[in-house]
């Protein structure tokens, strides 16, 4: 089983402001593959930089 994190959590500049948040125990999940990073705003087709919600 894997988990699925946000992508702004482990360095991807993804937020509504172009910038990232860096969780450094997040970041070795996903290293170690127990993890996968994933923005969902992105992925709803949402662009970067984009009006605060």
């Amino acid at each position: 089983m894997k988990l699925l994190v946000s992508a702004c959590l482990v360095g991807c500049p993804c937020r509504y402001d172009g910038r990232a948040f860096e969780n450094e125990i997040l970041k070795a999940l996903v290293r170690k593959g127990l993890a996968v990073a994933v923005c969902p705003e992105i992925l709803g087709g949402l662009s970067i930089p984009r009006p605060k919600a």
